[in-house]
């Protein structure tokens, strides 16, 4: 079962979440037939970002992350809510790149080093908070980091660890340590010692996130959640959003084409509309 893992360490300076989601990533690896690449660099995003609407506060809250760089994977777009409902997309679902020399897939080149990281919260009380961030080496960990320091002024380390074999995903999960207000430097270092004195990798795909948060930071209460691949369109909802188009229209589109196809790249359905469903949305008004 997939898992986000919240605790408090270090008498309450740290805050340290652990993400355990290899089934979103197999869910999504199997939506948009993702290559191993594609699997590995989509499912640290939705592994960052899951981290991220794990911290919203407000029941109709939602984020999302859209990372538009010069690599072979094209754009990424990722969005998740309250609760933990997370989907995504990649532009190019089959980018293939050679292996790096380390036997890892080379998910620097698949994102790119040129380009933004755009992040739009809702905490459901007044004006959504967007912050944008220029690339910088590619690597989904580090380019995360770097957005919470520079658009949001809080220091946050990402660990994100997503395996793929055979165009299945093996293991997807992540550390997100961030140091509370006042958070003592010995306390930071601490921590920092801890993880650079472990294999993040291997540690945390061996070990279940609870697992994890007892045994390697002596944590005694946390809280326990469970995200899900699972994407909030419907055809009820796009039909709302078909009927602000208007009347005269949706009927145009019926004459030209005789249907109306939408398209929801999170969860690759397709959604078709007639003129019955025309008719239906605008009832007095039937030609």
């Amino acid at each position: 079962m997939d898992k986000v893992v919240r605790t408090l360490i270090e008498n309450g300076e740290i805050s340290l979440t652990v993400v355990q989601n290899r089934d979103m990533v197999q869910k999504a690896t199997v939506t948009h037939f993702l290559t191993d690449l594609g699997l590995t660099t989509l499912g640290q995003v939705l592994t960052a970002v899951t981290y991220m609407a794990s911290s919203l506060k407000d029941e109709k809250g939602k984020v999302s992350v859209t990372i538009k760089g010069d690599g072979e994977g094209g754009d990424i777009c990722v969005s998740g809510n309250y609760d933990l409902f997370i989907r995504g997309a990649i532009d190019n679902p089959y980018v293939y790149l050679p292996q790096k020399a380390n036997g890892k897939e080379d998910v620097e080149g698949a994102i790119g080093r040129k380009g933004t990281i755009t992040v739009i919260r809702d905490d459901g009380y007044s004006q959504p908070f967007v912050g944008t961030c220029e690339l910088s080496t590619g690597n989904v960990a580090d380019e995360f980091s770097r957005y919470f320091a520079l658009s949001e002024q809080l220091p946050t380390a990402f660990f994100l660890v997503t395996k793929a074999k055979e165009e299945n995903c093996v293991y997807s999960g992540g550390i997100m340590v961030q140091p509370m207000p006042g958070a003592s430097a010995e306390s930071v270092e601490r921590v920092s010692d801890l993880l650079s004195s472990m294999d993040v990798e291997e540690k945390l795909s061996a070990t279940d996130a609870e697992t994890f948060v007892k045994e390697v930071f002596g944590a005694t209460e946390y809280t326990v959640r469970q995200p899900l691949y699972r994407c909030t369109c419907s055809r009820e909802y796009l039909r709302d959003i078909l009927m602000s188009f208007g009347e005269e229209e949706l009927r145009r589109m019926i004459k030209e084409d005789g249907r109306i196809c939408t398209h929801c790249h999170f969860c690759n359905t397709d959604y078709v509309f007639y003129e019955d469903d025309v008719n239906e949305m605008f009832p007095s008004e039937q030609k």
